[in-house]
């Protein structure tokens, strides 16, 4: 089969001319026929979007008050993100730990996620060592404050402002407790070793491919003690079976990947907690928030400042966070 030409420079240009909001020479609305079919497209998922999160802050606003104490124990799974986890005490608990505001969003969820498996393993005790990826908000200064001993990796030096909290420990403290280290994830040093607990949050389907990511996993029992335990979260595309976005900046895992994963795991000598692939059925479960996640209008920049989503669009796979735990056999 001979494969489509590209589109030339004078067809590229007549679509892009379709596109427009405007004529040029006029600036009278452009009322071409894909225009007619597309113009109202972009309001119109708007309107999805921000009815959205009006709906997650109300019934975020209708949860009765968090019982007093914490951690709270919960069926911990290998799963997706629900609201019924964000609407959760032990999330809320989180929440409070990592002094943030709490909110339906899946990146608090993957957070509050990786504490609740690491402690509830009893990872969270001084002397601990921990190797974390992904750099980005609190987790590292959650541990650190515990006492722990951490290594922080990624592909170039992460900034330590977006790592270190203040309000849970000193900078000399999260200094003298935190090694941040520029490592190839897909090629670790040999030293990266005796570790009793590894996570990484939002990094797995950055790895250049969904073969990378299985095999960083794989790969990572060898630098756990044994009674060590891993956490990972990530990309789950799970409306879509029989496609999905591989060797690609991001790419998209699946069930089969996740199995797949889990068997490996098992294969390596370590524990996979259950796999459950329950993506909910509550509102805000069902609501796929869609690009532009950053307003691109600075007049409307304060729109998005209430952002509140489970699940997201991405390049048209709806998706959600999912987290995956392993405990390495003593």
């Amino acid at each position: 089969m001979r494969k489509k030409p590209p589109p030339t420079a004078t067809a590229t240009a007549e679509i892009a001319g379709m596109l427009r909001l405007t004529t040029p020479d006029n600036s009278h609305p452009n009322i071409n026929d894909l225009w007619r079919m597309s113009k109202d497209m972009e309001a119109m998922k708007l309107t999805v979007k921000f009815f959205g999160y009006e709906l997650a802050k109300a019934l975020l606003a209708s949860l009765p008050p968090v019982q007093p104490g914490g951690p709270f124990q919960m069926p911990m799974s290998s799963k997706p993100a629900t609201q019924a986890d964000l609407e959760a005490s032990w999330t809320r608990y989180w929440s409070a730990q990592m002094r943030e505001p709490h909110a339906i969003h899946r990146r608090l969820w993957e957070h509050a996620y990786v504490l609740q498996a690491l402690t509830e393993h009893g990872k969270d005790k001084p002397g601990m060592r921990g190797l974390g990826f992904g750099t980005s908000g609190p987790i590292a200064s959650y541990f650190a404050s515990k006492g722990c001993e951490l290594t922080i990796a990624d592909t170039s030096l992460p900034s330590i402002d977006g790592m270190h909290r203040s309000a849970l420990l000193s900078r000399g403290d999260f200094d003298a407790r935190v090694d941040i280290r520029s490592v190839d994830m897909n090629a670790l040093p040999a030293d990266m070793t005796g570790f009793d607990f590894a996570w990484s949050v939002a990094k797995l389907h950055q790895l250049g491919s969904i073969a990378r990511g299985v095999q960083f996993v794989e790969k990572l029992v060898d630098n756990l003690k044994p009674g060590g335990v891993m956490v990972h979260t990530t990309e789950f595309s799970f409306a879509v079976d029989d496609q999905t976005i591989d060797n690609w900046g991001t790419v998209l895992f699946q069930r089969r990947h996740f199995e797949d994963m889990a068997n490996r795991l098992a294969a390596r000598g370590c524990r996979v907690l259950p796999l459950d692939f329950d993506v909910g059925s509550r509102p805000l479960d069902r609501f796929i928030d869609v690009p532009p996640f950053d307003m691109p209008s600075q007049n409307i920049t304060d729109w998005s400042r209430d952002s509140a989503h489970i699940k997201v669009n991405i390049d048209g796979f709806p998706c959600t966070s999912f987290g995956i735990v392993a405990v390495k056999n003593g």
